[in-house]
């Protein structure tokens, strides 16, 4: 029997075989201080190739690391009282709060998981965009999200509401009309950063606001945006890409955006172990075992031994029962071959 000395590889890989992906307003986070963290590129952030064909399962990778100019948004799940202004929301079951963190500016969501019926909005209170006028409470609430997701559902939802914009020389007061048509077109695996990979469910989503000025009956825009936004399980919208405004419906493949958002950090969803490659691996016959040791990791919570008996760009690893120290002893099998190992450890 002939064993080769051992390698150990850095060598980090995963298949996933997805069935289609179901989700519910259940799977969304409504626990109080639960929370999120995300990168945010607003402007003209380029995104070609970024949403993807319809369908799946695909695998949408956007662990890139945070772009010069991204932002941090924190979105924490609080009480309706918080911020003082859950008056105006009796109904509402939690807030969604976002900080700016470069800022500290901070707004407010209102929201209800209502079962059988889904995610009910209420409204919200924002001083970043509008301070003269902060609070909407729509006319009557809105499911923004139905009570079960799956692959090539659609849903659509309208809501009015007043507000007050500045218009340079006065503020006047409009009426929005919106209107959004949706369709999950498409499922599989998004890549977060520090998170990694985690099953998802495509929202492609058309958003129409119809403006209409209430004070001096001056012709105002109507202004259509193209979202698509990626649903995890206890994470809500991982990432969130918004076209620019345009006047008539954005292509399904449009170059720019004015906003993408990618979570990196969850309360819900914590990140893989690190897993490095040991040091000094070394290998030693002892009578019918094969006996490997490598250098102790202090910070290791555990090993992991894995081995091939030929090596090749697809070599399918195999594991050894997990070690609880720094060696392991490897039965030998009579007769002509190799072998060849490699172990990690995490943290």
């Amino acid at each position: 029997m002939n064993k080769t000395l051992p390698a150990f590889l850095l060598a980090l890989s995963s298949v996933t075989a997805l069935a289609q992906i179901q989700f519910t307003a259940a799977d969304l986070p409504q626990q109080i201080a639960a929370y999120s963290r995300a990168y945010v590129s607003t402007g003209n952030v380029a995104v070609a190739a970024l949403p993807g064909a319809k369908g799946g399962p695909h695998r949408w990778d956007f662990s890139y690391a945070q772009g010069v100019g991204d932002h941090v948004r924190r979105l924490d799940l609080v009480a309706p009282t918080d911020g003082g202004h859950g008056a105006d929301f009796p109904e509402a079951a939690y807030a969604e709060r976002t900080t700016r963190e470069a800022s500290g500016s901070q707004s407010w969501e209102y929201y209800r998981i209502i079962p059988t019926q889904g995610r009910t909005y209420y409204g919200f209170y924002d001083p970043v965009s509008n301070a003269a006028d902060p609070v909407t409470v729509f006319d009557a609430p809105t499911i923004d999200l139905p009570e079960t997701i799956a692959l090539n559902q659609s849903w659509q939802r309208t809501v009015d509401f007043t507000d007050l914009i500045d218009i340079g020389f006065i503020q006047v007061t409009v009426l929005v009309k919106f209107t959004s048509e949706a369709v999950v077109d498409a499922y599989g695996t998004v890549v977060l950063p520090a998170i990694g990979e985690v099953p998802a469910l495509r929202v492609n989503e058309v958003n129409t606001y119809e403006t209409f000025d209430l004070t001096l009956g001056l012709p105002l825009d109507t202004q259509i945006f193209r979202n698509y936004y990626w649903l995890v399980k206890d994470v809500g919208k991982a990432v969130h890409i918004i076209s620019k405004p345009e006047t008539t419906v954005p292509p399904e493949n449009f170059q720019t955006a004015s906003t993408v958002l990618r979570v990196f950090e969850s309360s819900a969803v914590k990140p893989p172990p690190l897993r490095l490659s040991v040091k000094n691996l070394r290998a030693a016959l002892k009578g019918k075992e094969l006996f490997l040791t490598w250098d102790k990791e202090s910070p290791a919570t555990g090993y992991e031994v894995e081995f091939v008996d030929r090596l090749a760009p697809q070599a399918t690893w195999s594991p050894l029962p997990k070690p609880t120290d720094n060696f392991l002893f490897d039965s030998l099998i009579v007769g002509p071959g190799s072998r060849f190992y490699r172990v990690f450890f995490t943290q």
